[in-house]
């Protein structure tokens, strides 16, 4: 496996995936503690963490695509990026 230096760009990047990595940790726990559709004064409607979910997990997947990295290893948790 070749080292990986990173550049300023690059750990900023990083340190933004992990961010994005703990927030969705969080949300996943939120979504597993909820309802997948509640109810609103709005209405009925997806659960808003699940909607944030997804937003945040396209823009992890954009950071890990901006720092080249395609496979990342099970952590365990079944979760594969």
């Amino acid at each position: 496996m070749a080292e990986f230096e990173p550049e300023e760009h690059e750990l900023s990047l990083l340190l933004q995936a992990c961010r994005i990595s703990d927030t969705l940790d969080r949300l996943q726990e939120s979504i597993d503690a909820g309802e997948v559709i509640v109810t609103s004064p709005q209405g009925t409607r997806a659960n808003p963490a699940i909607v944030e979910f997804r937003q945040q997990a396209i823009t992890l997947a954009k950071c890990m695509a901006a720092l080249n990295i395609k496979d990342v290893p099970d952590d365990g948790r079944g979760a594969q990026g």
